[in-house]
């Protein structure tokens, strides 16, 4: 299960393409190989974190992961376009909950 915002005037309006919009969802995430994909750790209190920005089609993405409990991944992805800092789109993972019923994202 995930939540996709998407502008109105998104080029692509297919939920299930995630870029130019913001994406959350639960992931898994393997943090022995954040740093190899290209994450790096920031700080949460409580919680391991990891952010990263990379491009995929010309579109900027800025991507925030957040362990809730073992194996359970909070992952947060914005445009860069929106102009959010890396603190900003920290604060708005933190605003965020996922019930323990929810089920993992696929996409």
């Amino acid at each position: 299960m995930y939540l996709v915002i998407a502008p109105e005037n998104a080029p692509n309006k297919n939920p299930d393409y995630f870029l130019g919009k913001v994406l959350i969802t639960q992931e898994d995430f393997v943090q022995a190989e954040a740093s190899a994909q290209g994450w790096s750790p920031v700080n949460v209190p409580g919680h391991a974190a990891y952010y990263s920005v990379q491009s995929a089609d010309k579109i900027e993405t800025a991507g925030l992961v957040i362990k809730e409990a073992p194996g359970r991944w909070l992952l947060l992805q914005a445009p860069t376009s929106l102009g959010w800092t890396k603190q900003q789109t920290v604060q708005f993972g933190l605003g965020i909950t996922i019930l323990r019923t929810a089920r993992e994202g696929k996409g």
